[in-house]
């Protein structure tokens, strides 16, 4: 049985038919456990081209604070997006 203790990392893959898009990047993403008030945050900033391509690892993976993954950000904070294969400026 896996637990929360033993996550070392996180992975993504693309699904075949789970996205409209078979090309898409991740720039982050978190993962939650409210029961223990637990919060990882893994750094992607990579490209899944093709289902075929091997999952990715996070660069950066650490602890963030329970609080500061569940609470809205403070006004005029930094928003992040996601980007397009095709946009120029990334």
């Amino acid at each position: 049985m896996l637990k929360q203790d033993d996550i070392v990392n996180i992975g993504l893959f693309w699904w075949p038919g789970f996205t409209l898009n078979e090309e898409w990047c991740a720039d982050w993403e978190l993962l939650l456990n409210s029961n223990r008030d637990k919060c990882y945050e893994g750094i992607f900033h990579r490209w899944i081209l093709h289902y075929k391509d091997p999952p990715i690892y996070a660069l950066k993976f650490h602890r963030l604070a329970f609080a500061d993954c569940v609470n809205p950000a403070p006004e005029g904070a930094q928003r992040f997006h996601f980007i397009r294969l095709l946009d120029e400026d990334r």
